[in-house]
């Protein structure tokens, strides 16, 4: 099975560059009038708008919002799709004559060649509405999205507006509370969320948690006041600085801008996204198609190429020349037309015997990741479903989940062609696919859970080491739990339900490599070449499965090992799979979580500070050279004075913008541009605790622009 799936490593920037801006004119919907649509019998009876905001990034869901007017009784359902993808999300709905119905779906935007959405209304299986609806996609645009308390005290925000240094145009979008009782999926599409305390308050338990889960994985949550953030979690609430890391987004206090209506001013621009940003070792972590290590759990055997290649080769032979010379010899040519069928059944007979190991009939296995954080978790899920007489077959999950995109499993040469179908319904969500006899299919879905399982935190002192304590939370044992931090990982071993261990990550930052990646210093599985630079070459690494982290890193991609902060994961086999009442199914789970390193060097460490891309080296239309623009975040109540910028090779100068939003040149390069290894920042030119700045890059230094960026600390020694 390895040798048939394995592959070479797999890098993103392709999956990327397919994701153009859509540029297509026209409005963002556009229904029937009546009379017939390609054939079909069409009502005025469906229209579909944009819940949230027609900008949209790769890997994003977004919300439409349906609404159904009917005549007479409609009971039938709503279809969605989107370009040539063969996901379908649908939910059943019934109408009575002469009234309305109004509902949101969340939509996985799963082809990245389009942005356009059909929605077709069906009655008794009989198509009689349709409706478009288009997105674009546009790295330039944020999505700000302001809650109904907020939007009460400030009034209507502007459409759109600019943020300070032209880095980005911002969407302003009202958010209503049910978006957020859809789950993190829903929020996706949101860059920031604009509220006050009142806002949060007045979030039910599932869109509480669909909030957290969204900060936890790189939101921006902007509040007005601080009256009230018991919502929050402890480690989240923002204190004098102002600000608070949240996993791996942000919580700031804008104390009354919001009302005040000055919403360039509180918004930050965002991180690109995971598929737009040039970090160099997006694809290390890839080792293997992702459904390698199910399928194997599952017992699915497949025959070997070379069987097969032997087999064709012998009937070739027998009916060809070996058939031909014996007839020939025996002076029976004419006895060819009964020795053909006859050899034909003779090896199809060979053929169905020798193939009975050739197990088709999988059981069903599971795939888990469950992303940890103070408020709770976000969970992944992948199932492999197998019919060996063909059929329908699906999983069900809690209401609230959303389907996932499968357009990944392409990028391993896998079949994304069988078509797939998400339900939603009041009892749950319903993910599954109609295969075909024989046929393997790996089906997906996400949603948000209660309870943190893993704890970490992070120290950087005067040691020059990271150190800190994990703490297994999740009520069964953990296996082969590592840490990563600073561009190095560490194991840290088994722990028990409940058991804390703690670690120590020495020399962060000390040169790694950046064509390498820290999973190889930690994990071992030499079947798939993890941890294969190891002499001599160690026992695979009990409870891990590279197949599941393959997957994870596919989806992380650039913030898999997030600058400034640590990621904790372990493996268990004992957490029962979404849904699984029963834990009939063989599921394997990966945990893990991220927390900042907080700095308790007497200076700032640039091991401690997070730092993200803005704009890229290259312009994403033209890919001509461009302008990198960076955004650093110091942790709260680091100490900021005497700051310096490290330069790195291929980095000539840099700018940053200060407080009147003008970009202002650091350091003096000279007439000759005598490039200086470092220049200093006047600690006047945080805002809030970041710092934007751009680089201006020799591009004919041979520098790798993925890797040539600076690096914000303390004075240097």
């Amino acid at each position: 099975m390895a040798g048939l799936f394995a592959c070479a490593l797999v890098f993103l920037p392709a999956a990327a560059g397919a994701a153009t801006p859509d540029t297509t004119p026209g409005p963002t919907t556009g229904g029937t009038t009546g009379g017939t649509t390609n054939g079909r019998e069409a009502d005025d009876v469906l229209s579909v708008a944009q819940e949230l905001s027609r900008s949209v990034d790769v890997g994003d869901h977004v919300v439409l919002r349906i609404t159904l007017a009917a005549d007479r009784l409609i009971d039938g359902e709503v279809r969605v799709t989107n370009g040539r993808s063969p996901l379908v999300v649908q939910q059943d709905v019934q109408v009575a004559g002469g009234s309305s119905e109004e509902f949101l779906l969340v939509v996985p935007v799963s082809d990245p060649g389009s942005a356009t959405f059909d929605v077709e209304l069906l009655d008794g299986g009989r198509s009689i509405d349709a409706d478009t609806v288009r997105f674009t996609y546009d790295a330039g645009t944020d999505v700000a999205g302001v809650m109904p308390v907020l939007l009460a005290r400030a009034g209507e925000p502007p459409a759109r507006v600019t943020l300070d240094g032209d880095l980005r145009r911002v969407d302003m979008v009202a958010v209503a509370l049910d978006v957020f009782d859809l789950g993190p999926s829903a929020l996706s599409q949101l860059d920031t969320v604009l509220a006050t305390s009142d806002d949060l308050v007045s979030l039910g338990p599932t869109a509480r948690s669909a909030l957290l889960g969204w900060l936890d994985g790189g939101g921006h949550l902007v509040l007005d006041d601080t009256d009230d953030l018991t919502v929050l979690p402890v480690e989240w609430q923002p204190t004098e600085s102002g600000y608070a890391f949240a996993g791996q987004g942000e919580v700031r206090i804008a104390e009354g801008a919001l009302t005040a209506a000055e919403w360039d001013g509180a918004i930050a621009p965002a991180p690109l996204s995971a598929f737009e940003s040039p970090v160099g070792n997006i694809g290390l972590d890839m080792f293997i198609d992702p459904r390698v290590t199910l399928a194997q759990r599952a017992g699915v055997e497949l025959p070997d190429l070379d069987r097969i290649v032997v087999v064709l080769a012998v009937y070739v032979l027998l009916i060809g020349p070996v058939l031909y010379l014996v007839l020939r010899r025996l002076r029976r040519l004419t006895a060819a037309w009964v020795a053909i069928p006859v050899v034909a059944l003779l090896v199809a007979g060979g053929v169905v015997a020798t193939s009975q190991g050739w197990n088709t009939a999988a059981r069903s296995t599971g795939a888990t990741i469950v992303e940890s954080h103070a408020g709770g978790s976000k969970v992944s899920y992948q199932q492999l479903m197998a019919r060996r007489s063909g059929g329908t077959a699906s999983f069900t999950v809690p209401t609230g989940w959303a389907a996932l995109d499968q357009g990944q499993t392409g990028w391993w040469g896998g079949d994304v062609s069988t078509p797939r179908t998400v339900t939603s319904s009041p009892a749950g969500t319903t993910v599954g696919a109609r295969l075909e006899p024989g046929q393997v299919a790996v089906l997906e879905a996400e949603g948000a859970a209660d309870g943190s399982l893993l704890v970490i935190d992070a120290r950087f002192g005067d040691d020059l080491a990271i150190r800190g304590t994990v703490t297994n939370t999740a009520g069964v044992d953990l296996a082969s739990v590592a840490v990563f931090g600073g561009g190095r990982g560490v194991l840290v071993g088994d722990l028990a339900a409940g058991a804390s261990a703690d670690y120590v990550i020495e020399r962060p930052f000390d040169d790694p490599d950046p064509f390498d990646t820290p999973l190889r210093t930690v994990w071992n599985d030499p079947e798939f070449g993890l941890g294969f630079d190891a002499e001599p070459t160690p026992e695979p690494t009990p409870g891990i499965d590279v197949g599941i982290w393959t997957w994870f890193a596919s989806r992380s991609a650039a913030e898999l090992y997030p600058s400034g902060l640590v990621r904790a994961a372990g493996w268990s086999p004992q957490l029962t799979a979404p849904g699984d009442a029963t834990g009939a199914i063989d599921n394997v789970t990966l945990v893990t979580t991220v927390a900042p390193i907080m700095n308790d060097a007497t200076t700032l460490a640039p091991q401690t500070v997070r730092w993200t891309w803005l704009e890229t080296p290259f312009d994403p239309r033209t890919g001509e050279p461009g302008t990198p623009v960076f955004r650093f975040v110091v942790p709260p109540g680091a100490p900021t004075d005497e700051l310096v910028l490290q330069l790195p090779p291929g980095v000539t100068g840099v700018e940053v913008l200060d407080s009147r939003g003008r970009w202002t040149e650091l350091g003096d390069t000279g007439p000759d541009d005598t490039r200086e290894e470092a220049v200093e920042v006047p600690a006047s030119m945080l805002r809030d605790g970041a710092l934007i700045v751009r680089a201006t890059l020799d591009m004919f230094a041979g520098v790798d622009p993925s890797t040539a960026h600076p690096l914000l600390g303390g004075t240097l020694p």
